[in-house]
């Protein structure tokens, strides 16, 4: 339960000179073993939408004695439904 991988994202605030938005945990992979690759889909909240946005990986590991975390990311995909993505 120590052990976790976290994915945050945030809001860029455009080209146009706005400010970067609050870190935001859109997911979290906790006191899991997987073999092999996991294929995870999270819908993103309002609070990152409507521009560039950034993703950050956090791998966790609050009990070291008991060994280290490993964690691995591959082919991060972003989908929408929205209207304006359908050009």
């Amino acid at each position: 339960p120590d052990s976790q991988l976290r994915v945050l994202a945030r809001a860029l605030g455009g080209g146009d000179g706005g400010v970067a938005g609050e870190w935001v945990e859109i997911d979290r992979v906790a006191e899991a073993i997987a073999p092999s690759w996991t294929q995870r889909t999270v819908e993103l909240p309002a609070a990152v939408l409507g521009g560039p946005i950034a993703l950050r990986f956090v791998a966790v590991d609050e009990n070291a004695a008991a060994g280290g975390v490993e964690a691995a990311i591959d082919d991060v995909e972003l989908t929408s439904n929205l209207p304006a993505c359908r050009g």
